[in-house]
């Protein structure tokens, strides 16, 4: 599940 979190904080920069 650490991708997950990974992916979670890329989507987040890319939406910031």
């Amino acid at each position: 599940m650490a991708k997950n979190r990974e992916n979670g904080l890329k989507y987040k920069l890319k939406t910031a």
